[in-house]
Formats: C-alpha cells, sequence, structure tokens
C-alpha cells in the first residue's frame, strides 16, 4: 500500500513540473513588440520625398532586434495609412488607431524639416494601448549629409526610453574599430565613395575634403561625415592652402564659375567664388605656387564658346579677394 501511494506522489509531482516548465517556457517564448513605422511628413522647398525611403531603411534596421522588437513592413504600414485617409497632420489618436489595425504595439510617425542646408528631425513613439505616454524624440544638423547620424542617435534614444536596451544597440551592426580602420582594397579605388561607406562602415580620414571621419563623439557605426550634395556640376577639383591661413581649401570648377570651400569642424562651407563674366567652359583646375611668392596660384583651364580656343587663367590671393594675375588664350588649329 506504502509503494502504492509513493508511486501515486511521484506523478503528482511530474506532472506539476511538467507544468512549470510549460508555463516557463510560454513565458520565455512572448512575442516580440511590433512597430507600425508610418510615412514621414517632409517639409522642405524641394522634392526631398527621398528622404521617406532612406529613414524607413534606417530606422527599421536600428530598431528590429531579432525576438524582441520588430517593426511591421513598409508596404502594410503604408497601405494602412493611406486607408485611413492619409492624415495630415497626423494625430496620436489616429496613429493608435492606425497602429491598432495592424496589430502593433507601437506607432512611430513624425516629420523632416529642411530649411536651408539645415535638417531638423521630430519623432513620436506611441504606445497603442495608451497605457504609457507619447514619447518624443527631436534632433538637428546644420548640413543635410547629417541626417543619418541624428537617425542613428535617435534609434539610439528609442531602444533605450521604450524597450530599455542599452545605449547601443542602435550601433549593433557596426563593425569593431580594428575593421574600420583597415585601408580600402586597391580594386576599390576608383569606387563611389558611398559605396565604399556602406561597403566598411566608414573612411579613414584625410583621403577627402567630402567624406571624412567622424568626431570622437560619434559611435563606431558614424565613421563617416557627409557634406551636403551639389547642385551645380563639377568639371574639376584641386586642394591646397590658397589663402595662406593654414588650411587646405578645396577649389571647385563648375561650368562657368570658380567657388572655394573649407573643411572644418565637420562642415564644409564656402569661402569665397571668383566671377567670371563671359561664355568660356572651365574644363579643369590645379593649385601650385609657381612664383614662390609663398601663395598657391590657382590655375583654371577653359575652352572659348566655339571649343576652338583654350584659355588659361591665373589667379592668386592679395589677402582680400583672388586676383587674376595671368589670362593667356591659345586658338586650337585642328580641334578636338
Amino acid at each position: 500500500m506504502k509503494s502504492h501511494k509513493n508511486k501515486i506522489t511521484c506523478v503528482i509531482l511530474i506532472g506539476i513540473v511538467a507544468l512549470l516548465t510549460a508555463s516557463f517556457n510560454f513565458a520565455t517564448a512572448a512575442e516580440p513588440k511590433r512597430i507600425a513605422l508610418l510615412p514621414f511628413k517632409i517639409n522642405a522647398e524641394k522634392d526631398m520625398s527621398f528622404l521617406q525611403n532612406g529613414i524607413f531603411d534606417m530606422l527599421t534596421s536600428r530598431l528590429s532586434q531579432e525576438g524582441e522588437v520588430e517593426v511591421i513592413g513598409r508596404q502594410k504600414a503604408e497601405s494602412a495609412f493611406e486607408a485611413a485617409g492619409s492624415p495630415d497632420p497626423l494625430t496620436e489618436s489616429a496613429a493608435r488607431t492606425i497602429g491598432a489595425g495592424l496589430n502593433a504595439d507601437y506607432t512611430l510617425f513624425g516629420s523632416v524639416t529642411v530649411l536651408g542646408n539645415s535638417i531638423s528631425l521630430d519623432t513620436k513613439m506611441v504606445d497603442v494601448s495608451g497605457q504609457t505616454p507619447t514619447s518624443s524624440f527631436f534632433d538637428q544638423s546644420q548640413d543635410l549629409g547629417g541626417i543619418i547620424t541624428k537617425v542613428n542617435q535617435i534609434a539610439t534614444q528609442i531602444n533605450t526610453a521604450v524597450f530599455g536596451g542599452p545605449a547601443d544597440v542602435a550601433q549593433k551592426a557596426a563593425p569593431p574599430a580594428a575593421e574600420t580602420a583597415k585601408p580600402a582594397p586597391e580594386e576599390d579605388a576608383q569606387a563611389h565613395p558611398e559605396k565604399l561607406v556602406k561597403g566598411r562602415g566608414g573612411i579613414e580620414a584625410g583621403g577627402s575634403p567630402f567624406i571624412m571621419s567622424g568626431t570622437e563623439e560619434q559611435s563606431e557605426s558614424q565613421q563617416f561625415w557627409r557634406s551636403a550634395r551639389f547642385s551645380h556640376l563639377i568639371n574639376g577639383l584641386a586642394t591646397g592652402d590658397v589663402d595662406r591661413d593654414g588650411k587646405n581649401e578645396t577649389v571647385v570648377a563648375t561650368p562657368k564659375g570658380l567657388i572655394i570651400y573649407r573643411a572644418e569642424s565637420g562642415k564644409f562651407y564656402q569661402t569665397h567664388e571668383v566671377k567670371l563674366n563671359d561664355n568660356r567652359i572651365n574644363i579643369g583646375v590645379d593649385i601650385a605656387d609657381i612664383n614662390n611668392n609663398g601663395y598657391p596660384e590657382i590655375f583654371l583651364t577653359r575652352l572659348g564658346a566655339a571649343l576652338r580656343v583654350v584659355q588659361s587663367s591665373v589667379f592668386e590671393y592679395d589677402g582680400s579677394n583672388f586676383i587674376k594675375i595671368v589670362d593667356t588664350s591659345v586658338e586650337v588649329i585642328d580641334g578636338f
């Protein structure tokens, strides 16, 4: 009889353990939090709708955490947004309604405002259940190239404030510092700079004033800085200390102009512009101190309107402006 009771007790204990194990497995297999990322509103004088694509892709890659956070597919989110009438402005109440329809836990939306070269990013994270207050995140940059850094920073803030993740969650895909310091392979010498950035996560400093390594305050995934896009063509480019202030300038020859820029403190800005009041076309530029007076001269090569005359103009800084000191022309008999 005693043996029979022991068997019953053993069966009961095994059943309790099985129930506890099943409960534990159910708790640890919780569904990941779902985010409905809605199209950002773009406030700009020019058409910059491309920013919507970039912001969606960047936030999706930086917020997604396998088994923990899932960003709903873009097509589903946009379809739900359009089905709701594409509300403008998008209120928190409307965001909750759209998120609920997508079975989301949070709805993320915001706006991008572009004024000149500056850009600001305003983002809201709405709890669809309404149990927690809406989280707002704001950042701004003095140039369009800084948008990548700002999206990174906002994604980090969301991961930390909303999901309680570490401050570097948004940078999880960044390669280690030692890897970013590797020189570019020889076969990539002619590759577009943006391709190199995407492929290795960064570019070493000293190569170009257009793309530079980040500051110490930036994380490892932000090892580059890109200037705003230029609205003009670039027919020639050279670098040198043309105003002898101890800092290199970048001289750009556009088809009809000569513009001098400087890269400094994470910014790339115009310092001078040489006015060229004629119909000649600029085809190249170089810098050298040929007369050995300490001021590197700017050599501008140009074509006449009929494309049969080559002209060389030399400019030199006089302390306040760039003065033309040489102007010669050569007619090409056989043409080009």
